[in-house]
């Protein structure tokens, strides 16, 4: 897992990589969990408000 915080805005990047260097092709299915501890915060972008026929799907 790499964390990267960047430079010149409030935001970070959160990698997860997974590598088989030795061995055969093998199908899996990675499931990499981002959680908080007890009490954290998270900060989510929300797309704009609006209203009527143009803003019915989810956005986040």
């Amino acid at each position: 897992m790499e964390i990267t915080l960047s430079p010149d805005k409030n935001q970070l990047t959160v990698l997860h990589r997974l590598v088989n260097p030795n061995g055969p092709a093998i199908k899996l299915a990675p499931w990499a969990l981002s959680v908080l501890a007890e009490g954290g915060r998270a900060i989510m972008p929300q797309e704009p408000y609006g209203e009527g026929d143009d803003y019915l799907l989810p956005a986040g």
